[in-house]
């Protein structure tokens, strides 16, 4: 039996060693530099992030900044509409009765903000109710009356005030009128075309705004 060439064996084995152990170091730094790289990937992904992160609160902010004053501006513009509402009804209140004489409606009294209440809820007001003894007018009035849909509503309005009569109106026939700065003439018309008086603010007070010749005024009952 031929005996085996240990010195070969062993030289062999060493060198694979050897070549293991030089592949491992490569190793070890080539993980050393990756985890490295890594790192610094990372770090500057945080960094990014971080920043975008930052970006992102600062537009949040000033959004939120936009939202707040847009929302201040919507409150300061609907106090100015209301206070505008308010001296728009005061300069139209005032002699307005006068103006119905050749309709042969004296009346004798003109009252502000009338509500329309079922039991204690408050369903809507009568900006100004005209009243004498036999007749009552409920009067809308709009800075402009350029809508369709405020002379429905004002229509609206009439079906609830003689639902729920305030004592002011009952047992009286009713009348509706809108009253306003500002006109469009498509608006009145259909406005006159329903029976209602329409007023305009002229100057310092109300003049009516003449119908057409075929305009019949509606009369609503109380119930």
């Amino acid at each position: 039996m031929k005996t085996p060439n240990t010195k070969a064996t062993f030289e062999s084995v060493w060198a694979t060693l050897d070549r293991v152990a030089e592949m491992h170091e490569a190793y070890k730094k080539r993980q050393e530099k990756d985890a490295a790289e890594s790192k610094k990937e990372w770090q500057e992904l945080k960094k990014s992030w971080q920043e975008l992160k930052e970006f992102q609160d600062k537009i949040s902010r000033n959004i939120d900044k936009v939202s707040q004053d847009i929302a201040n501006q919507g409150k300061n513009l609907g106090g100015l509409n209301n206070r505008i509402g308010e001296i728009m009804e005061t300069l139209l209140a005032g002699r307005m009765w006068e103006k119905f004489k050749d309709y042969n409606y004296d009346f004798e009294r003109a009252y502000q903000r009338v509500g329309i209440y079922n039991g204690s809820a408050c369903l809507t007001d009568v900006d100004i109710l005209l009243s004498n003894g036999k007749y009552a007018m409920a009067v809308e009035v709009k800075n402009t009356l350029n809508r369709i849909a405020d002379v429905d509503d004002h229509l609206d309005r009439m079906e609830k005030l003689m639902r729920y009569p305030p004592a002011e109106i009952k047992g009286k026939k009713v009348l509706g009128a809108m009253a306003c700065g500002v006109l469009k003439t498509d608006v009145g018309d259909y406005a006159f075309s329903k029976g209602l008086f329409v007023m305009e603010l002229t100057g310092d007070a109300a003049d009516l705004t003449p119908p057409p010749a075929n305009f019949t005024p509606q009369e609503w009952t109380p119930r």
